[in-house]
């Protein structure tokens, strides 16, 4: 995650105002493939389907050094990466085992490693769930 911060309001002003068909297919069909490999397990079938044509690219200006600190992740063993939301925060998927190879790699890719800080979390697939119901 840089330290600096991107408003939401300028990251939507980066977009453009319509998307070609081909384009909205191919991010959809990206999103159904995550979602499937998730729900049933197969994390490896989360390989190369991160591919983004909806706003990284758009966005990319505003975060420098992302698509670097994204391929540096992936070359480290991750199944792949994206930006998160508007920004700034950026992610790989790594499999158990290999985040903090992952993660590594993304600090040393940052254009100033000392800019940024790594968060590693973990995912499961029980969904949402209530932890306090006072």
């Amino acid at each position: 995650m840089p330290q600096t911060e991107v408003l939401t309001e300028n990251a939507r002003r980066v977009l453009p105002s319509s998307i070609s068909l081909k384009e909205c297919a191919m991010n959809m069909s990206y999103a159904c493939s995550i979602t499937a490999a998730f729900a049933t397990g197969q994390y490896e079938k989360l390989r190369g389907n991160f591919e983004d044509y909806l706003h990284q690219r758009y966005r990319a200006p505003l975060i420098p050094g992302m698509f670097e600190v994204i391929n540096a992740g992936v070359g480290a063993g991750a199944l792949g990466g994206f930006l998160s939301g508007s920004g700034s925060a950026i992610c790989c998927v790594a499999m158990a085992g290999h985040e903090n190879l992952v993660a590594t790699a993304m600090r040393q890719a940052f254009p100033d490693p000392t800019l940024c800080t790594m968060l590693i979390t973990t995912a499961d697939n029980e969904g949402t769930r209530c932890l306090n119901q006072s």
